[in-house]
Formats: structure tokens, C-alpha cells, sequence
């Protein structure tokens, strides 16, 4: 290179000694135009726009509720030289898409998970091995590592975290001859709160999941959980030790019978539903996630006093377990632009743009961060939103949750428990012979 300039230089001089308009040092205007071409200065070259594919479940549009001024807006704006692009998926077809662009290699650069979705297309090989770029600094302010966590390896990032708890209708608890004041604090007592709203106010005092594809198993978890016992177990079969669905242990025939105890003062129907009869004063109890909030305070004003209680506990064990998601962010392995979708990725995640996606939400979801509730909105809240949310800090901070083990066919298993379960609360299926069943069919789905 110093080769060719020295010549390059030697060459010019020459061309300005035969130049007729020499006239010293000055310069023309014609000779002020600025170096164009392969030999212009690289100082002078505007940097390189890098353009990233975000595919997510947000509003990203002018809907009120949009995160496009806080996710992509303020990025780009300290970052101009990426571009964001952002796709919006639906919940109910999002894996497919996401399958099928991974499939014809067209995957996105940064890419939004449910966190129950990580174990089937991190077996695949479809996303990046994240380890190698979080430091310890970074890993320290998070949590819930474990959601995107396989052997050894982080497949996926911490960004909005989501767990469950008992919405409670205060009302109704008073008008049952309760007090509002000493909600249900044990599978007894919330077997004789559900008792006492479904006698005395006429409307079911609690709710059993079942009805729906994914919410059903993980509301028969919690209890699975609580009782000691756990959603994938070792038995011996034959002699071997078989990973196998943990249906049929002890623990899940006692949160079995306990839910068929509580069925006569419940209904039995999907979140959706339960939902909606909640808002409208016609159930007591229900286990929900934060995202009730919004929707109360948008259909949900003929309720004028309920609230968010941690999940009765077990009486034998003394444990409460509520079902713990979260929406993680992961980068496909197909994705040229790794340096900057990472960059993009901690943007997102980092704790107070996560805090104010959540604020747009109603906080149905919050940042992943172990210093969440210590921010001032949570502490010193100063709206009904905030201060009911805080359940879900501290339920959290009490590592009272469960989460699936991240396995390539943990959907499928899933599913085939929600089918257990409608079995038996809707078309009355004995527990054994619906647990028999379910443990024959999932041992036919592999698991690792």
C-alpha cells in the first residue's frame, strides 16, 4: 500500500509540473473538487447501514399500546447507522412462520420466543449460542437464565418475564363471610373459600383450567409442582430408567384429587372464559397472570375491589409453585449480522427499556431484571396497576415458580396434558385411566 501511494504521489507531481496553471501553492476551484472513487479516504466514507430483521408479538404500529417509539425508535435514533425492521407475529401461528423461514433460510436477526419454544429450535440448531457474549457482569443483573438455558449453553435472553397468581374478587369474599383481609392460604382453605362464594354469592368460587391447548397444563403444574412433584421424571420400565411424563406419580394423583374436590364449587373452562366471567362478578377465584390487569381495567369495572394472592400452598409440603414464562430474545444462527442484533437484543432487554414496554402493557409482563423491585414505580407505586403487580415481584423473588424443562417437544407434551386434563374436568374421565393414557402417548413423542 505504502508502494502505491509513493508512486501515486510521484505521478501527481509530475501531472502538476506539466500543468500549464501552475501557479504556486494556491488552488483553483476546479482542483477543490473532493477525491471521488476507490482512492477517496475511508474518513470520509459514511458508515456502513446495517439493516436487521426483528420478528416479535408486540403493536409495533400506531396502536396506543405500540412499543415502536421505545424499541425502535430510541435505538435507531442513538444507533443510525442500523435500521430496524419488525415483524409482527400472532401467538397462534407464530411457531410455524417461524419454522417455515428457518426452513427456507430466511430467518430473522433477532427473534422473540416464548420461552417454552427455545428447546425445539435450539435442538435443531437454529439459534445462537449466546454464552461466549454475555460477561458475568451481565449474567449477574438477570434472571431466569434457566428459560433459555441447555446444557451449559444460553440459547436465549431474559426480556419480559411473566408468572402466575390467584386473582381474588374481594367483593365476593365478603359477601361469602370472609375476610377480604385473610385470603386462602392453603389448598383447605381455598377448597372453603370456593365453597363458601359458590352457596352464598351463586357464581363459582374458583376456576379449573381446562378447555384450552397450553393454559391447562400450565395451571395443573402449579399444583403439580406445589405437591412435590414435577412435569418430566425418571421410571423404571422394564428394568430401565425412562424419562417419562410425571402424570401418573404420587404427587400428581394427589393435585388431581384435590382439584376433583374443589370441581363442585368451580367452573371449568378456559382462561379466556374465566376471564371474562371474573370481569363481570361471576367468579370468585382464578389463577392468572398479570395481564388480568389490563384487561380489568378495561372490561372489568362492575368489580370494584379484587387483587392478585399468591397460589395456596400444598398443606403437606408447604409449597406454592406458580406456572413461570417469559418472552426471550435469541439471535437465529442464520442471522450475518450477529455483532449488531446483539447489540439490539441487550437494548431491548436492558431494564428500563424493558420497564417502559411494560408500562405500556399495564405491566403484564416485567423486566427480567433482579432490581425490578426496587425501582420507585414498584415501591412507592401511586396506581392501582403498580401496586397490584407487586404480587408477581414477590412471588418471583420467593422462587415459588416452575418452568418446563426446555426440551424439543415440550409443546407437544404439554398439549397432551391439557388433553388429560379436559378429560377429566370436562368429559369425566377417571383420573387413573386419563394419567394411564396420557403417560402412554407422550412416551410415544421423543424426549431427550
Amino acid at each position: 500500500m505504502k508502494k502505491y501511494l509513493r508512486l501515486f504521489s510521484l505521478c501527481l507531481a509530475i501531472l502538476m509540473v506539466l500543468s500549464l496553471g501552475l501557479t504556486g501553492c494556491g488552488s483553483s476551484k476546479e482542483t477543490d473538487k473532493p477525491v471521488t472513487g476507490t482512492d477517496a479516504p475511508k474518513a470520509t466514507e459514511a458508515p456502513k447501514q446495517t439493516t436487521l430483521q426483528w420478528w416479535q408479538f408486540w403493536d409495533i404500529g400506531d396502536e396506543k399500546t405500540s412499543i415502536k417509539a421505545k424499541a425502535i425508535d430510541e435505538f435507531t435514533k442513538k444507533n443510525p447507522n442500523i435500521k430496524i425492521e419488525a415483524t409482527k407475529l400472532g401467538w397462534g401461528d407464530g411457531f410455524a412462520r417461524i419454522q417455515t423461514a428457518i426452513g427456507a433460510g430466511t430467518a430473522p436477526d433477532v427473534l422473540e420466543l416464548g420461552s417454552t419454544w427455545v428447546g425445539a429450535f435450539s435442538d435443531v440448531g437454529a439459534l445462537t449460542d449466546l454464552t461466549k457474549l454475555i460477561t458475568p457482569e451481565t449474567k449477574n443483573k438477570f434472571i431466569n437464565w434457566n428459560l433459555g438455558e441447555k446444557d451449559g449453553k444460553i440459547y436465549a435472553f431474559p426480556w419480559a418475564v411473566g408468572t402466575r397468581a390467584l386473582a381474588i374478587n374481594y367483593d365476593l369474599v365478603q359477601q361469602a363471610g370472609l375476610d377480604p383481609a385473610k385470603p386462602p392460604k392453603d389448598w383447605n382453605e381455598l377448597k372453603a373459600y370456593a365453597k363458601a362464594i359458590k352457596e352464598k354469592c351463586g357464581v363459582p368460587g374458583f376456576n379449573i383450567a381446562a378447555g384450552d391447548a397450553t393454559g391447562d397444563y400450565q395451571f395443573f403444574g402449579s399444583f403439580l409442582y406445589s405437591a412435590g412433584g414435577q412435569m418430566i421424571v425418571k421410571k423404571d420400565v422394564n428394568g430401565k430408567s425412562k424419562e417419562v411424563v410425571g402424570v401418573t406419580t404420587d404427587a400428581a394423583k394427589k393435585a388431581l384429587n384435590f382439584l376433583a374436590d374443589i370441581k363442585p364449587y368451580s367452573s371449568c373452562d378456559n382462561e379466556a372464559n374465566a376471564q371474562l366471567a371474573f370481569a363481570n362478578n361471576k367468579l370468585g377465584m382464578f389463577v392468572v397472570g398479570a395481564y388480568q390487569t389490563g384487561y380489568m381495567a378495561k372490561d372489568g369495572k362492575a368489580v370494584k375491589n379484587w387483587g392478585y394472592e399468591m397460589i395456596p400452598v400444598n398443606p403437606e409440603t408447604g409449597k406454592s409453585f406458580a406456572f413461570n414464562g417469559a418472552e426471550v430474545l435469541t439471535i437465529p444462527e442464520q442471522c450475518k449480522n450477529k455483532d449488531a442484533a446483539f447489540k439490539y437484543l441487550t437494548y431491548l432487554a436492558d431494564e428500563s427499556t424493558a420497564l417502559d414496554i411494560s408500562k405500556l402493557c399495564a405491566y403484564s409482563i416485567l423486566p427480567s431484571t433482579k432490581t425490578v423491585g426496587d425501582l420507585d414505580v414498584f415501591k412507592n407505586p401511586k396506581d392501582d396497576e403498580a401496586k397490584r403487580v407487586g404480587k408477581f415481584i414477590e412471588i418471583a423473588k420467593a422462587g415459588a415458580t416452575w418452568a418446563p424443562p426446555i426440551n424439543k417437544s415440550i409443546e407437544d407434551i404439554g398439549m397432551r396434558v391439557s388433553t388429560m386434563m379436559q378429560e377429566i374436568f370436562l368429559n369425566n374421565v377417571s383420573i387413573d385411566k386419563a394419567t394411564d393414557s396420557c403417560e402412554k402417548d407422550v412416551s410415544k413423542i421423543w424426549l431427550k
